[in-house]
């Protein structure tokens, strides 16, 4: 809450607010401050201040965080740093990534929230279903990776060393944060109590509706993964590190070995028969997709093409360059 007064608020990122205003006033159709002018609307959401000596309005700490410019936001916070990486291919240090210095958008906390949150769901089932006319886009998964998202952010010590680092693998999520928990480990899994170390900036995500103040945020994350048949999460702790204290929660994206059936691997079996019997000629990803009839290539690469390559069982056509955009595919004979 602490009000920087040599901040202004045109430090604020406008499309950054104007994005979260648009998500605002979908949950608060009829609310009163959705007709307030951006200004009054931050005042109100914490992420600015009136109570200032020269009586103007200036950003609060999380505001700045929150929807700051990342090179305005490191003068006040110099560890500040937000870091996304997948690791879906071996032999890649990284097939995407995502961090606040480089420059190509605002860096600060609300963008970085919504970019890491479509990549780590972008394959991710979502069933048909309706409310009333409406699609529902969201099932149980997506909310419980939404909310530790939010958990990582809302609880990190943005003036430790090491920054939020959340990077996704084929088998799992790793989200990482500096600091440790409050209450304690073993309070956090129970639930029943919150204390986040970042309550205006979890308040700003509580009002578009992402975040739990009762502390039955994780504790329900638990419940989601035990329903989809997937291990249980896990939460690690370490102290006096070279960057600090940190937080790191890992959630595993396979299934619980007493739920793993014989017909799964009887489909995974024929997937990959099928496809090495396509590639008995080089093939592209793309092609390889098409005649597979499934629409999400990141599926294609971590359950079929990369377990095949690690058994030998396929090559690439230009194996000195993993990345390359043209790439294939071909069976060993």
């Amino acid at each position: 809450m602490k009000v920087l007064e040599e901040k202004e608020i045109s430090d604020f990122d406008f499309e950054t607010v104007k994005a979260y205003r648009i998500r605002y006033d979908a949950r608060h159709p009829d609310g009163a401050w959705t007709k307030l002018s951006d200004e009054e609307f931050l005042v109100r959401v914490g992420a600015a201040s009136k109570e200032t000596s020269d009586h103007r309005i200036h950003p609060t700490g999380a505001g700045l965080i929150m929807f700051g410019q990342e090179y305005l936001i490191t003068p006040e916070y110099p560890s500040f740093f937000l870091d996304y990486r997948e690791k879906l291919e071996q032999g890649i240090r990284w097939t995407d990534r995502v961090q606040s210095q480089s420059g190509e958008w605002s860096g600060n906390v609300y963008d970085f929230f919504v970019a890491v949150y479509k990549k780590l769901t972008a394959d991710f089932k979502v069933p048909f279903m309706l409310e009333g006319p409406y699609r529902v886009e969201e099932t149980p998964k997506h909310k419980a990776v939404r909310e530790a998202i939010a958990n990582c952010l809302a609880n990190a010590d943005f003036f430790q060393k090491g920054g939020v680092v959340i990077e996704r693998y084929p088998d799992r999520i790793e989200l990482s944060n500096p600091g440790t928990i409050i209450l304690g480990k073993g309070q956090m899994i129970h639930g029943g109590l919150s204390e986040p170390r970042n309550k205006n900036i979890l308040k700003m995500f509580n009002l578009i509706g992402i975040g739990e103040h009762a502390g039955s945020g994780v504790p329900e994350i638990y419940e989601v993964w035990k329903a989809e048949g997937l291990k249980d999460p896990i939460v690690e702790e370490t102290f006096g590190t070279e960057i600090g204290d940190r937080t790191k929660v890992t959630l595993p994206l396979t299934l619980s070995q007493s739920l793993v059936t014989s017909d799964e691997a009887c489909d995974e079996a024929g997937d990959e028969a099928k496809l090495l019997s396509f590639c008995s000629e080089p093939r592209s990803k793309t092609e390889i997709r098409e005649y597979m009839g499934i629409k999400s290539e990141r599926y294609i690469r971590q359950k079929l093409i990369m377990p095949l390559l690690e058994k030998g069982s396929l090559l690439r056509t230009i194996p000195d360059k993993p990345s390359s955009p043209n790439q294939k595919y071909i069976a060993k004979k």
